[in-house]
């Protein structure tokens, strides 16, 4: 759609050209530059149309990806590699026999 536009553009200095040289009339001119005026914003409005589904289809990927991963935690059954690096940030571990869990949520998030 975008070259499209672009290709608009181009026509459209082309046929100026043509124009100012004297190979086309007048008339024809303005008829055929309101056509490709018209080409280009049809263009840039699919163009524009196409940009917000893609944006809204990664929307839905992500959210997709998020569900399949909590899907998978949900369904593992001891502590994994894969686990304690999706749901832990760090581990502390202290000389007086205190360990702390730093999780990459917080309970707020899983409501």
């Amino acid at each position: 759609m975008e070259i499209q536009a672009e290709h608009c553009k181009t026509n459209w200095l082309d046929l100026y050209y043509q124009w100012k040289e004297g190979r086309i009339a007048k008339e024809e001119y303005v008829i055929r530059k309101e056509e490709l005026t018209k080409q280009e914003a049809e263009s840039r409005q699919k163009l524009e149309f196409l940009e917000q589904q893609m944006a809204e289809n990664v929307l839905v990927q992500n959210s997709l990806e998020e569900t399949l991963g909590m899907v998978a935690l949900l369904d593992a059954e001891g502590l994994t590699k894969e686990l304690v690096d999706e749901l832990i940030e760090r581990i502390d571990v202290y000389g007086d026999d205190r360990v702390e869990v730093k999780w990459k949520f917080s309970i707020q998030d899983l409501k």
